[in-house]
């Protein structure tokens, strides 16, 4: 295996050079651990990420031969948030161990595999089956038989290859040779050589078979209970939502055909989870605002028959804007239902308008009809104006790059095709509709509900009262209300500059989960991390905010997880709902944190907050750059040193580890 100092002069170098050639290229940054290589290629906003993969592997494909011997062919990839497991799964029965994991390869990982969506199934732990020759040097040696013709020899009989054709006038019959092994005693009984007095040398002569189990690199435990792992990624346009009902599908039926053998599936983890929960809550809020809006419009506009008219007017428009939905590509997530909450309020604007215009004709004594064309005659061009100021100040948003408009692009435009579609209604459905069946209000005092009406009119009279009384004044100490309206604009910048109101790309949120990534030792075994995990889950179980475990013995994470990282392992926690615990995740967490190295001195504790996306992500990263990597190393340490000493950070850590 290489050493670190090699892999970065000989591989990681190499292909930075390689690839630095491309276009379109941001940023390249790369990783070089013992034996491997990782290097990550960021491209600027709307390049073709699959023309560029394709046009990276044909320049580092040049440049194998330059690569040491024996090293393995590159693989690339697309680096996406789909690289991101959606679920994670924890499998526990009675079942043993080598039969169990079996079971989790070929018939439940294969039917998950097959589900529409799912990119990959990766299984964290469990006993896999393997057959274990230990071969005996002296008797090796005795028989001048050598350690790889051994190998060869066992390589050469354990296949199955087709060995021609029989065929005669009526049929024709193809022949295999089927020389797999089925059972230990084929492997035994299998000649590897000939003595000198002619007798015939079997694998049992120097060597013991038995079946055995695969050497262990990870373990999973849920709730402190051994398990195995299920962690399952989604394609790049799979569903997540879809995707987990097939698989709770799946779990039910696999759950119910080993019924016998109390076969339990405990999803750790479930992106799609938030995403429901998410959906629902803007729908709620959707339906709300709505409801809302009707209420207003009844106070305001006196009649249930103006109300039926706005009442139109909404679904009109959204419905009409899912045509825009499918034009578009655009998909009801939480970005564009929270769109259409946000526009249920500027839907109804231009329609108000042109009700309370149309109603102040009809007061006039002007028939329906004549009433509604003069109200949008006299007023049109200010409410198209209301909308094109709507639109200037969300088309915008649609037009701005990278990952913010990205994310940002689906809820600006849904906010401005349904203000368009608005202002279509207001001017033809609206007027339709007073034209037809308009119809001034006649308050009567005997009526509950007009007494009502007349009270709250009472109430808006009064405070139009008030806004004007606040007018006149304002008209007369015009220079305290610009210096007041300066202080404030200015404080408004302020509030931010100097930290009052702290600044973020997005907020997590509270989803109720993160992760404890605990550290030993580098020369820490299995066994070892294994014996602390089991101290650590106990401790935490005894916390009655939390709910689930999820433990990775061996899994460091991050760019780490696809070594071997024994001395490492991963809490996946999962907290009981928001109204059964008194801190927020976030809080919970550093709690827990601080109590677990209060307990456990040795071990190093690290949180990691999982994101809106499911993701963990890192804060803050600096890069230290330099042409001379022990400078680099030096300068690293002194930033390094510096950052713990800043007043609220924690977790400092280096990407470059002892022991490399």
């Amino acid at each position: 295996m290489l050493l670190l100092q090699e892999v970065e002069s000989s591989v990681t170098k190499h292909v930075e050079d390689a690839a630095s050639s491309l276009e379109g290229i941001d940023k390249i940054t790369s990783y070089s651990f013992e034996g491997m290589s990782i290097v990550l290629i960021q491209y600027k906003d709307g390049i073709n990420a699959d023309m560029s993969l394709q046009e990276c592997e044909r320049k580092v494909n040049a440049i194998k031969d330059d690569f040491p011997e024996n090293s393995k062919d590159p693989q690339f990839m697309k680096y996406d948030l789909n690289m991101f497991p959606i679920m994670s799964i924890a499998v526990k029965s009675n079942i043993p161990d080598k039969e169990f994991y079996d079971i989790i390869d070929k018939q439940i990982k294969t039917r998950l595999s097959q589900i529409k969506g799912i990119a990959q199934v990766d299984i964290i732990g469990g006993n896999q089956r393997e057959i274990e020759i230990k071969a005996n040097a002296q008797k090796l040696e005795q028989y001048g038989i050598s350690l790889l013709q051994v190998k060869q020899m066992i390589e050469a009989s354990n296949v199955d290859f087709p060995a021609g054709k029989i065929k005669d006038d009526n049929t024709k019959f193809i022949v295999r040779l089927a020389g797999k092994f089925n059972n230990l005693d084929q492997i035994r009984d299998l000649i590897i050589g000939q003595t000198k007095e002619g007798s015939v040398i079997k694998l049992s002569d120097v060597a013991s078979v038995v079946d055995g189990s695969k050497k262990t690199t990870k373990l999973a435990r849920i709730n402190g209970e051994p398990a195995i792992g299920l962690s399952i990624q989604k394609q790049t346009d799979g569903n997540a939502v879809e995707i987990s009902k097939e698989v709770r599908k799946e779990f039910a039926g696999f759950e119910k055909q080993y019924a016998k053998q109390k076969l339990k599936f405990t999803i750790a983890s479930d992106m799609s989870d938030f995403t429901n929960e998410a959906v629902k809550g803007v729908m709620f809020d959707l339906v709300f605002a709505i409801v809302l809006v009707s209420i207003t419009m009844l106070l305001f506009l006196h009649t249930f028959r103006n109300l039926t008219f706005i009442f139109v007017s909404i679904p009109t428009s959204i419905v009409s804007t899912f045509t825009f939905f499918w034009l578009f590509g655009f998909s009801l997530n939480i970005l564009t239902l929270l769109a259409l909450s946000i526009v249920v309020g500027v839907i109804v604007d231009d329609a108000i308008v042109v009700l309370e215009n149309t109603y102040r004709h009809l007061e006039m004594g002007k028939a329906r009809r004549q009433a509604s064309l003069d109200a949008i005659k006299e007023i049109g061009i200010t409410v198209t104006s209301i909308t094109i100021v709507l639109i200037a100040v969300f088309l915008p948003i649609g037009l701005i790059s990278g990952t913010t408009g990205q994310i940002l692009r689906s809820f600006s435009l849904v906010v401005v095709i349904s203000i368009l579609i608005s202002l279509l209604v207001s001017f033809t459905l609206v007027p339709l509709l007073t034209s037809r069946f308009g119809k001034l209000k006649v308050f009567n005092k005997k009526k509950p509900f007009d007494r009502f009406l007349l009270a709250f009119e009472s109430i808006i009279t009064r405070f139009k009262t008030a806004i004007l009384s606040a007018l006149h004044w304002t008209l007369g100490h015009k220079k305290i209300t610009i210096l007041s309206a300066v202080v404030l604009f200015v404080g408004s910048f302020l509030l931010v500059s100097k930290g009052f109101i702290q600044t973020e790309f997005m907020d997590a949120g509270d989803r109720g989960e993160f992760i404890v990534a605990m550290e030993l030792d580098r020369t820490a075994t299995l066994e070892q991390t294994n014996g602390m995990c089991l101290a650590i889950e106990k401790k935490m179980l005894q916390y009655p905010e939390i709910q689930t475990i999820f433990t990775k013995v061996g899994s460091k994470g991050g760019s780490m997880s696809i070594l071997e990282t024994p001395y490492a392992a991963e809490f996946s926690i999962k907290l009981v709902s928001k109204d059964q615990r008194k801190l927020s995740a976030k809080l919970f967490a550093k709690k827990l944190q601080y109590d677990l190295k209060s307990v456990f001195p040795g071990p190093k504790f690290k949180i990691e907050e999982v994101s809106m996306m499911g993701t963990t992500t890192t804060p803050v990263e600096i890069y230290v750059r330099g042409t001379n990597f022990e400078e680099v190393r030096a300068y690293s340490q002194i930033v390094l040193n510096e950052l713990r000493n800043i007043k609220g950070t924690s977790d400092v850590e280096s990407t470059v580890e002892s022991g490399e």
